[in-house]
């Protein structure tokens, strides 16, 4: 068992999950022995759309030092991989 599933099938875990800091609805917080934010818990029928756009940003982020593909390029060059895997009945390239 990971140290994850490990920390949330814990006897104490009802002791963890703590509401005792200023929150808003839908948002709790796991803490340590110490009282300390640990995680963050997150109602997902509430703030799905919040957390992918967050998470997307994330993503975006760390990938501002890869190498950059021309646009163009890119796809001509995935037309031309679909049309040479018989996955495209043509050959057109971007202009």
């Amino acid at each position: 068992m990971n140290s994850f599933a490990k920390e949330f099938t814990h006897p104490n875990f009802g002791d963890r999950f703590s509401n005792n800091f200023n929150t808003m609805k839908g948002i709790n917080y796991l803490t340590d022995q110490k009282g300390e934010r640990t995680a963050v818990v997150f109602d997902l029928k509430k703030y799905r759309e919040e957390l992918e756009d967050f998470i997307d940003g994330l993503e975006a982020a760390s990938r501002l030092n890869e190498p950059s593909v021309d646009f163009k390029k890119a796809v001509n060059k995935i037309i031309k991989s679909k049309s040479r895997d018989g996955l495209s009945s043509h050959n057109k390239k971007v202009r």
